[in-house]
């Protein structure tokens, strides 16, 4: 098992990278609809927070109605980010099975 200081990293890194995708998420479809000349329904202080809340089953919904609706761009770049993502905690979970401390038995997995 991990010490606490290291589960409140992987805490918050988690934490962040569903803020950051779920930023990118709403600014990358508030920008489509301002270019596009849609109105943009819902105020920005009452948007950003519900899609920071819901972003995972909106993205879910884009894909599963990608056939009638089609793959949009903001799906493209939000999944983009979310492999970025992914491949960026894979990387930083490498670097700490590899760490010193780790290797001294500090950290005990079962």
């Amino acid at each position: 098992m991990m010490n606490p200081q290291q589960v409140k990293i992987w805490t918050t890194r988690l934490l962040l990278g569903y803020i950051v995708i779920g930023s990118n998420y709403y600014l990358s479809w508030f920008l489509v609809m301002f270019f596009t000349g849609k109105d943009i329904v819902h105020s920005p202080l009452v948007g950003y927070p519900l899609t920071l809340m819901g972003w995972p089953w909106m993205m879910y919904a884009d894909l599963v109605h990608h056939r009638t609706l089609g793959l949009r761009i903001p799906t493209i770049i939000t999944l983009f980010s979310l492999i970025a993502f992914g491949c960026y905690l894979f990387i930083k979970y490498k670097n700490f099975k590899k760490s010193k401390a780790f290797e001294d038995g500090l950290f005990h997995t079962k």
